[in-house]
């Protein structure tokens, strides 16, 4: 209970009370939970961590502006630089969508709020702490990531073991 009252948004839009935060806050996690992975969805979380990555699609790199726009308009109702002014809920339930699309450089150039936005998820003391321990783990390949492609033999040596 006091990880929900310290890290659910409160009154703190510049426009919106807090009952307005608290549903969009809850849009945003039913979001993350209901479908959210089918944006980019060949770029799987466990991708985030391989060595190589390959480049995004046109249509992967539209579908991220679709959902940056969105996000945009969200991180313009704050006082930044998370989705609710301070760090929510809502922010660390999309740190994996952050993480997996950061990590294949989802152009954020045309959404500047969102690249603040991505950068200060990353940061946050919390996430880095889960990912210093998730960098270090082995990684899951998955054979469909790069079809057609030839994995380098020291890739394919790693995957083996």
């Amino acid at each position: 209970m006091v990880l929900i009252r310290v890290f659910w948004p409160a009154a703190s839009f510049r426009t919106n009370p807090s009952a307005v935060n608290s549903s969009s806050a809850r849009s945003v996690l039913a979001w993350q939970h209901a479908g959210l992975s089918a944006v980019c969805s060949r770029i799987s979380f466990e991708s985030s961590f391989y060595p190589l990555k390959r480049r995004l699609s046109g249509r992967e790199i539209g579908e991220c502006g679709r959902l940056f726009g969105f996000l945009e308009s969200v991180l313009a109702n704050g006082e930044g630089p998370f989705l609710f002014s301070r760090a929510s809920l809502a922010d660390f339930a999309l740190a994996p969508t952050v993480i997996r699309l950061s990590r294949h450089n989802a152009p954020t150039k045309s959404f500047p709020r969102v690249g603040a936005w991505m950068r200060a998820v990353l940061t946050h003391s919390l996430v880095g702490e889960w990912m210093a321990e998730a960098d270090a783990l082995p990684h899951i390949w998955f054979d469909d990531y790069l079809p057609g492609e030839v994995w380098p033999d020291a890739f394919e040596c790693e995957a083996a073991q």
